[in-house]
């Protein structure tokens, strides 16, 4: 297990795939004209046509452009012993000795100043060959599901997976 990884089972790639069954079970309580499934490169390629795509599809006016920022950039830690330490300490601790305006916040503005954003390492290949075809099944569910060649889309046919 990886140092500071708070949430073992975010590791539970095989767990956290399953997307057909999720939708699945949507699709047995509403009509499939009550659900909206927007695929995240959708969303990644045109970020204002996927959101005039959900605001029509829940019938609202879609004239409102928001400002939008970038969220979750990839960071990693300046001194790895002060994330140590904050990881060590934990969030409910620092917070216990705090006035109850601060808790919460010192942690996540430490977390944020001793870090630096960083672009994100390349996945394995060997390691994006193997989490493709264990997720193979399960894409070619989902392009069935939702009628749309989600193969294609991520490659499949590239990578001989």
């Amino acid at each position: 297990m990886p140092k500071g990884l708070f949430w073992p089972s975010s590791l539970y790639y095989s767990e956290r795939m399953r997307f057909a069954e999720q939708i699945k079970r949507y699709l047995d309580y509403f009509p499939r004209r009550q659900l909206k499934v927007l695929i995240f490169d959708d969303f990644k390629k045109d970020e204002m046509g996927a959101y005039k795509t959900i605001l029509g599809f829940l019938g609202i006016d879609t004239g409102f452009t928001p400002a939008t920022n970038i969220h979750n950039e990839n960071r990693v830690s300046r001194f790895k012993f002060v994330n140590r330490l904050l990881s060590e300490l934990g969030d409910m601790k620092i917070g216990s000795i705090l006035p109850p305006k601060w808790r919460g916040t010192l942690a996540w503005k430490l977390r944020e100043i001793n870090s630096r954003v960083t672009p994100r390492r390349p996945l394995d290949p060997s390691l994006r060959n193997t989490l493709m075809k264990q997720a193979k099944p399960e894409v070619e569910e989902l392009s069935l599901l939702l009628n749309r060649d989600l193969l294609t889309l991520w490659n499949y046919e590239k990578t001989g997976v």
